[in-house]
């Protein structure tokens, strides 16, 4: 049995054990379960910094699906899906499936294009979480405290890396039509994450002039992220997003990032969303 076959379901029986005290960012846990099957499809677009550590941005798309029935659902989960399988309202646990764009050889950066690219990778992992309507505390609000784990490892061909994320925060739903959330979040990656992304060899030295640097498993980041929902009708809604993320740790003191690049990782993006019910 392979070791890093061992630190990925280490990691996922992790998870899940803290899954009881974890809460999760969705804002369907404030409304009454709907046993009708429902279906929104929605699309967007947005941009992002060209790699991970970059400080060139790129357009990127950003799709928006989910598939529900009462409790059960099969939604998008950034550039790939998950399923929250198991049914109890308030509790949200099942798998994830997401593909990771790399790092392209074709970057704007004229020294992290002759370092060795990353290939896109197909990430299989899991997350858990609940939702704690804020009136269960005895608070006279509509929020939600919310909180998410997820834990994913690459199949192979790219990073072939883990990485571990949770997330904090609030939803808030202002009017009968606009719904905020708001999170805090952290990522954590592990060795083979952090050599891919953020090692500079001395082979890869010598072509793009950057130092030498090893990287080690740790906390990747900090961030903080903004979605809002308006609700124009009872079929179309408008969407959009805004984050900040803090590279921190061997992320941001390898010279991918300190010299050619910045530990401040920005994302924005606007989307439509029909619903079919």
């Amino acid at each position: 049995m392979s070791l890093k076959f061992i630190e990925t379901r280490a990691i996922f029986r992790q998870a899940f054990m803290l899954s009881l005290g974890a809460l999760l960012a969705l804002t369907n846990h404030s409304q009454a379960a709907d046993e009708a099957l429902t279906v929104k499809l929605g699309l967007g677009v947005g941009t992002a910094p060209d790699y991970v550590g970059s400080n060139d941005y790129t357009v990127i798309p950003l799709p928006n699906f989910e598939l529900r029935y009462g409790e059960y659902a099969v939604r998008s989960s950034r550039l790939g899906l998950e399923a929250d399988v198991v049914g109890i309202r308030g509790l949200d646990a099942g798998p994830i499936i997401r593909y990771d764009r790399g790092r392209s050889s074709k970057v704007k950066d004229s020294a992290v294009m002759l370092l060795p690219k990353v290939d896109g990778s197909v990430e299989l992992g899991a997350f858990v979480g609940v939702g704690v309507p804020l009136s269960v505390l005895g608070a006279e609000s509509q929020s939600i405290v919310i909180a998410r784990l997820e834990a994913l490892s690459g199949l192979g061909g790219g990073h072939e890396g883990m990485t571990a994320g949770a997330s904090v925060g609030l939803v808030s739903p202002l009017t009968e039509s606009l719904t905020v959330i708001s999170s805090l979040s952290s990522t954590y990656m592990s060795g083979q994450y952090a050599e891919s992304y953020f090692d500079v060899s001395t082979i890869g030295s010598t072509a793009s002039g950057l130092p030498t640097f090893s990287a080690g498993s740790g906390f990747r980041d900090i961030g903080l992220t903004a979605v809002a929902t308006y609700k124009i009708n009872d079929n179309w809604s408008v969407n959009g997003i805004g984050s900040y993320t803090r590279l921190i740790g061997d992320a941001a003191r390898s010279p991918i990032v300190k010299q050619s690049g910045s530990s401040n990782q920005f994302l924005g993006g606007l989307g439509f969303t029909y619903t079919f019910r």
